[in-house]
């Protein structure tokens, strides 16, 4: 950010999660993932999104939330993303959701400021698909950002699919075509359809809010220990939690773990496949209805990209496979922390770092200066046709092109188009052959249609000469 004149023009961006938490800052035009600073954070990366309310009212956040939630469980708050509600007050006191996530923001600004080494004004906050401008989480989540909450002087809000499209782009150097977003965190499934599109990410659909994630995951295995140690779900207590937390972790990455320390309950991974089959065939299920309701297959994705910390269990993308191999879509890749050229993508950072790379585009990164698309001059009649960026269509119909030519007999009604195409400095230009017969022709060159479904293609340079049909320009830029 070399231009960057002050802290006011500094952003970062935070992907607010039901379990753990993302922060991201720009620095040097790149996004980085800032780490909280509590070295015993749940994640050298992470947050965790919990709070500890004490009786005096006042709010712990974050790993100091959790020390505090020890000594007393019954004002421990962990998971409220999922009960997040406006004026809506805690235990007896008058503690709202608005002041309990303004806490948990500061937490995460003053890092994001330690690691910066600066002052932040500016948030993208992430929210998901099922969050919309009026609904009564995206104002609490607005208001606790604000002046009076975290201290945030604007405030963009982002969907969680659009981010991590974006990310997933910036990886790949601009990719396009269609995602399905299988969004599977620590409370909820979200399945988003995201089309990739010259200025923007738009959102095709979503079947979204199944209640389907890391938490019944590991209330699963909590139930399952209960039951084989013989204690009463009312004996249940944090420590517990957190011990059966720690083997759904762990069975990500292993097969098999040894005995809880001092008892002999153990878990085996296909043990624990077997306890949550059936809520993963369900996010499958909810995919299935979204394509269905947008009109698409499995086969008219490009790709399914996989975000949240549950995407690691191992038997996710298991399933996911299967399915795409059933429905014949082999072709549809599977992102999971590679992408398609073998660029790492975290999936539970994804959605922070692409929230960054959206601001730093939209407000960080000034535009390019402009420069001239280019013209096309008719060598007959030295009319002149700007062409404009995407598809520019040549031909006789004023039905089928951009720019007609009804005198030309031989010119067919789509004859040729060129294709303008931006890629961060220059333009660049590539005309298509639309016609099997009287073909176009460049600088002398005839684009002759091997197939008449495979039309013949070139990449135009300035002042190169086009023919079609029987008349002819002159391309300059």
């Amino acid at each position: 950010m070399g231009n960057r004149q002050g802290s006011m023009d500094n952003w970062m961006s935070i992907d607010f999660g039901t379990s753990s938490s993302a922060v991201a800052i720009i620095r040097n035009e790149t996004p980085e993932l800032a780490p909280p600073l509590d070295s015993d954070a749940v994640d050298s990366k992470l947050f965790s999104s919990v709070a500890y309310v004490d009786k005096h009212e006042n709010i712990w956040t974050c790993r100091q939330a959790e020390l505090m939630g020890r000594q007393d469980p019954s004002r421990f708050l962990r998971e409220f993303k999922l009960d997040i509600r406006d004026g809506r007050v805690l235990f007896d006191s008058e503690v709202t959701y608005v002041q309990l996530v303004a806490e948990i923001l500061k937490t995460m600004k003053e890092a994001a400021e330690r690691f910066l080494n600066d002052s932040i004004e500016n948030l993208v906050l992430t929210v998901p698909a099922t969050y919309y401008d009026d609904d009564e989480k995206t104002i609490v989540m607005k208001q606790a950002a604000g002046e009076c909450g975290a201290g945030f002087k604007r405030i963009e809000i982002l969907k969680e699919a659009q981010a991590a499209a974006v990310y997933y782009d910036y990886l790949e150097g601009q990719s396009g075509g269609r995602t399905l977003v299988y969004d599977l965190g620590g409370g909820t499934f979200d399945a988003v359809i995201v089309e990739h599109l010259e200025t923007e990410y738009r959102l095709v659909g979503h079947h979204a809010g199944l209640e389907v994630g890391g938490k019944f995951f590991t209330e699963k295995i909590l139930l399952d220990y209960l039951v084989k140690a013989g204690i009463g779900r009312r004996q249940a207590t944090n420590d517990h939690r957190q011990r059966c937390e720690e083997i759904k972790r762990q069975l990500s990455y292993r097969e098999t773990l040894p005995p809880i320390t001092g008892e002999s309950y153990t878990l085996t991974r296909s043990e624990f496949e077997h306890l949550i089959s059936s809520d993963l065939d369900k996010t499958l299920e909810s995919c299935g209805t979204l394509l269905r309701q947008t009109e698409l297959q499995w086969s008219d994705l490009n790709r399914v990209l996989l975000i949240g910390g549950s995407c690691r269990i191992p038997l996710v993308r298991q399933k996911i496979e299967g399915r795409l191999h059933g429905m014949n879509a082999e072709n549809t890749h599977i992102v999971w922390q590679c992408t398609e050229n073998k660029k790492t993508i975290d999936p539970q950072s994804a959605v922070a770092l692409g929230a960054a790379v959206y601001a730093m585009r939209k407000f960080i990164i000034p535009p390019p200066e402009p420069v001239t698309i280019g013209v096309l001059r008719n060598s007959f009649t030295g009319e002149l046709y700007a062409l404009k960026e995407g598809e520019n269509v040549f031909g006789r119909s004023t039905n089928d092109a951009d720019f007609a030519f009804p005198k030309d007999e031989r010119m067919s009604r789509r004859h040729f188009s060129i294709e303008v195409t931006f890629n961060g400095s220059t333009y660049e230009y590539r005309l298509t052959d639309l016609r099997s017969s009287h073909g176009t022709i460049v600088d002398n060159m005839a684009l002759s249609h091997q197939y008449t479904f495979a039309p013949t293609s070139a990449v135009l340079k300035g002042g190169e000469k086009i023919s079609a049909g029987t008349t002819k320009f002159d391309f300059t830029i």
